[in-house]
């Protein structure tokens, strides 16, 4: 099962999996935080505070479905260590494997971020 996943990142496919693994929580981060700096004018004249915590929701949700595409890359690949392993299948256990960290992290700080939505009210500054 490892060998055909290892023909399987060496395609277009395979490497857009190992990408978005990687890369989809910190564009969710990124959105989220752009996102609620663009809605504190809109939230502090409407009073509809609510909307910045659905954003926080699904910017963590996002985070949490690439986390889930990088571990099932990881898993594919045989769940190793990447080590110094050359090739497609050296690169793409490296990525999957930084894929859930990262992923992992990023929804951490999208939680912590989402923790001053609750502590500072959005039209006191």
């Amino acid at each position: 099962m490892a060998s055909e996943a290892k023909k399987e990142f060496r395609t277009n496919e395979g490497i857009f999996s190992l990408m978005l693994g990687l890369l989809l929580a910190p564009v969710a981060w990124g959105a989220q935080q752009q996102t609620l700096y663009t809605m504190v004018p809109w939230a502090c004249q409407s009073g509809h505070f609510f909307v910045m915590h659905l954003v926080s929701i699904a910017a963590v949700a996002v985070a949490l479905v690439g986390s889930l595409v990088a571990w099932r890359n990881w898993d594919r690949l045989g769940r190793g260590e990447p080590g110094e392993e050359g090739g497609a299948a050296g690169r793409s256990r490296f990525l999957a494997a930084a894929g859930v960290i990262a992923s992992l992290f990023f929804a951490l700080v999208i939680c912590a971020q989402w923790i001053a939505t609750f502590v500072l009210h959005p039209c006191m500054f």
